[in-house]
């Protein structure tokens, strides 16, 4: 809790109160700041996260990543985090073209539980917060009853993407969608003034057996409304229909 509180203290989140029930270290974790070309990249997990920051690092850099756990260290280490900015940065801060990249937020929440929950990675750490045996499965029924009894912000590859950009939508310099990637990524260099190409970096390519298994589960007639009501937010502030 005191970290967190030190974080909320920095030049950046003095300007950008996050009012966010996130947590301001796991926001402070998914925003890449380059001051050599002047962005401030607000990275979504789940909308098309991986094939954005490759693009960009591949870029500026000219050099492949050879896999995923190198890419993770990278998302990470590579660009400045918000918090790292000083006062004298943020007098600057104006001149940075602010971004994101953003989905239709259920077949986010669909794509996050076939990677991290029927994937296997956060099976534990959700488990440990049910109080369940660690390794138990987790239906897409019960991951949806986790993040409606109080899962929802913590952890990023679900909490609602609204939640994630702290800067006020109506003051970001460019939200582009998944869906209109290609397109968009286009958008994005002709604001960043480059040319450069896009990178698909696609490593949780769902199998038909993993859509199978969610088929087979998300029959019932409320739970689509059930997600929609989750995130709300992102429907309404992202312009997305219900």
């Amino acid at each position: 809790m005191f970290r967190d509180f030190s974080t909320k203290l920095k030049p950046f989140y003095r300007r950008y109160r996050a009012k966010s029930a996130v947590d301001t270290r796991i926001i402070d974790s998914k925003i890449s700041v380059s001051k050599e070309i002047g962005f401030i990249y607000y990275r979504i997990p789940k909308a098309a996260n991986s094939t954005v920051f490759y693009s960009l690092y591949r870029n500026i850099v000219g050099a492949d990543v050879s896999n995923m756990d190198n890419l993770s260290v990278l998302k990470h280490s590579f660009f400045d985090k918000p918090s790292e900015l000083s006062s004298s940065d943020m007098k600057l801060e104006g001149d940075y073209k602010h971004f994101s990249f953003v989905r239709n937020p259920y077949n986010r929440f669909v794509s996050c539980y076939k990677d991290k929950v029927l994937g296997g990675e956060k099976r534990p750490f959700i488990n440990k917060l049910l109080k369940r045996p660690l390794e138990s499965e987790i239906s897409i029924v019960d991951f949806l009853l986790f993040l409606e009894n109080g899962g929802l912000y913590s952890n990023a590859h679900w909490a609602p993407q609204t939640s994630l950009i702290v800067k006020p939508l109506s003051e970001m310099d460019f939200i582009g969608r998944v869906e209109n990637l290609s397109e968009d990524w286009q958008v994005l260099c002709e604001l960043l003034k480059v040319k450069w190409p896009l990178y698909e970096y696609a490593p949780h390519k769902s199998t038909p057996e993993k859509q199978s298994q969610i088929s087979e589960q998300v029959k019932t007639l409320d739970f689509r409304d059930r997600v929609l009501s989750l995130y709300k937010d992102d429907y309404l502030l992202l312009g997305y229909e219900r």
